[in-house]
């Protein structure tokens, strides 16, 4: 077996865990006005991203803050990248 492959099925495992608890989470507070989605930051320049990745720490801060933010007409259980929804 590929050393990186049980690395791989770990990270993929847990973004796809991040996901259900979004939908679950949202699903079980939608008679409330607590909006639950997930923002995924894409390439972050960061000691892990690298120098060469063209998101800022501070632009994934941005967006984090904008969907924390939602009023009660915005989403819940949606999954966004750069301010615009993506398909889980």
């Amino acid at each position: 077996m590929n050393e990186m492959a049980g690395y791989h099925a770990a990270y993929r495992i847990s973004k796809a865990s991040l996901n259900a608890l979004t939908l679950i989470m949202a699903d079980e507070l939608g008679d409330g006005n607590i909006k639950v989605n997930a923002v995924c930051p894409g390439w972050v320049s960061t000691a892990m991203g690298g120098k060469m990745a063209p998101t800022s720490p501070h632009m994934v801060a941005m967006d984090i803050v904008h969907f924390a933010l939602v009023d009660a007409k915005g989403p819940t259980g949606s999954f966004f990248r750069y301010k615009k929804a993506i398909q889980w």
